[in-house]
């Protein structure tokens, strides 16, 4: 391509910044380039479908864990974890966006996904398209609206849109400890959804988002960061200093009220403290000298002879648990969005096996909640790889003929495994020859990039 490219010397580049003009008249070569990004919005492959039934599915079981009776319970219950299974290049970035598509229609754009309106028709309104296909579109000759809020059999609560959150593990694979960035992901992408939908009318379609309420979205994402402000600050570290602090008041007001601290002395030459006068004050004063005393005595020892520290463990085993407060946060957290939260983990198949375990291991045992879904995407023999690399002392497991010990810890982790179908031969055939005629479904490159792309090919190919 590039001689073929060589030998035009008057091709029309006019239209392209940064680049010597040529004579015009001449169109130029029939080139075109595509990117690789996953698909969003066009159904190239014929997923469209299958995407609208595993959607409804999570729904139906994020609906099954999650009853209207019992909507906040402080149940220790950890999120569902469904597998998207495929090698790379399978297409599972691309079928993760559908099913975002699909359990929030309206959250991305003014119109749902293109896949979804070809599907049902471009004046239908798909708000819960993720509980029932809409009615049919009766009123669209006389102008008439019709809504999909009516869905039958399906409570209220149930048909609120989604929270959908993107985390790419293979880029916060460098952050320690993974689970915590992880975390930072999800709060800070259900806070921007709070900020930007509020609290969203059931079943909310097109018509929800052609009426902004900014005020009411600003005191709501106002609101969810004061309580995460307030669990931050509010640790033991802060708590135990402050409820020390309120209680040496306490004491020294009792004290002052029987006259065994205060200010003596002349007139001019006034001192604070105890009150030596008296028999309980000069005891005091004297227990407390014994206590600096015993203090650098104690130090002294132990810089000596360097050990356990006694008071230290006795201080950390009456401390609650830091990872269970974490737990019962985020399970809170989840419950004040007031919708379903699906965060797909993408690229976990390109991180380092221990990266892998871990963050697997924190969705199972410190991002636990039933109003969370993870949808992972990755090769599941790469990650069962991964748990066997990292538990490599435990090969010697006997787990039976059918099963390694990775695959035994990826089943106790994830409770759905979906393989994504391939393509038929003639499927394949069009999908190819369609990127090669450049047809209008094709990914194109944006004008510009594509069109810098060319003047390099041009520029490589005259300097050959």
């Amino acid at each position: 391509p590039f001689e073929l490219l060589a030998e035009e010397k008057h091709e029309d580049q006019t239209d392209i910044p940064g680049t010597t003009e040529e004579p015009p008249g001449v169109p130029r070569p029939d080139l075109e380039f595509l990117d690789d990004d996953a698909q969003a919005e066009v159904d190239l492959l014929g997923r469209g479908a299958l995407a609208v039934i595993v959607a409804r599915r999570l729904h139906a079981i994020w609906r099954k864990s999650n009853p209207l009776t019992d909507e906040c319970s402080n149940e220790d219950r950890s999120a569902f974890v469904m597998h998207l299974d495929a090698p790379w290049g399978g297409g599972k970035t691309t079928f993760a966006n559908f099913i975002a598509r699909v359990l929030n229609p309206y959250g991305y754009s003014a119109k749902p996904a293109r896949f979804l309106r070809e599907r049902y028709g471009e004046n239908a309104d798909l708000g819960a398209i993720f509980v029932a296909d809409p009615p049919a579109d009766e009123g669209a000759a006389s102008g008439t609206k019709h809504h999909a809020d009516t869905a039958p059999g399906i409570a209220a609560g149930h048909r609120h849109p989604w929270v959908v959150i993107e985390y790419n593990a293979w880029r916060m694979e460098h952050t320690a400890p993974p689970w915590w960035m992880f975390y930072q992901v999800i709060r800070k992408g259900c806070f921007d959804a709070v900020l930007r939908d509020g609290p969203p009318p059931i079943g909310s379609g097109k018509e929800h988002h052609l009426k902004p309420r900014p005020v009411r979205n600003f005191f709501s994402w106002l609101r969810l960061w004061g309580q995460e402000l307030g669990w931050r600050l509010w640790t033991p570290k802060l708590f135990v200093p402050f409820v020390g602090f309120v209680l040496s008041g306490v004491v020294f007001l009792i004290l002052s009220h029987f006259d065994l601290v205060g200010s003596y002395g002349e007139a001019g030459k006034e001192k604070i403290g105890w009150n030596e006068k008296s028999w309980p004050g000069l005891m005091v004063a004297g227990l407390g000298a014994l206590t600096v005393i015993g203090g650098v005595i104690s130090l002294i020892i132990e810089s000596l002879a360097p050990g356990v520290d006694p008071l230290a463990e006795r201080l950390g085993l009456g401390r609650s648990d830091p990872i269970e407060r974490f737990r019962r946060h985020f399970h809170k957290m989840m419950c004040r969005i007031e919708r379903p939260v699906l965060v797909v983990v993408d690229d976990l198949d390109r991180c380092k096996p221990a990266v892998i375990v871990d963050l697997v291991r924190g969705m199972q045992t410190i991002l636990r909640s039933s109003r969370v879904v993870f949808l992972v995407l990755g090769d599941r023999n790469w990650l069962e790889c991964a748990f066997e690399a990292v538990h490599k002392d435990m090969a010697k497991v006997a787990g039976g003929v059918e099963q390694s010990v990775g695959a035994r810890f990826v089943e106790k982790a994830i409770q759905l495994s979906f393989l994504l179908p391939g393509l038929a031969p003639e499927r394949q055939s069009a999908f190819v020859s369609g990127l090669l005629r450049g047809g209008a479904n094709a990914p194109v490159m944006p004008s510009a990039t594509a069109a810098k792309l060319r003047a390099v090919a041009r520029d490589a190919a005259k300097a050959q």
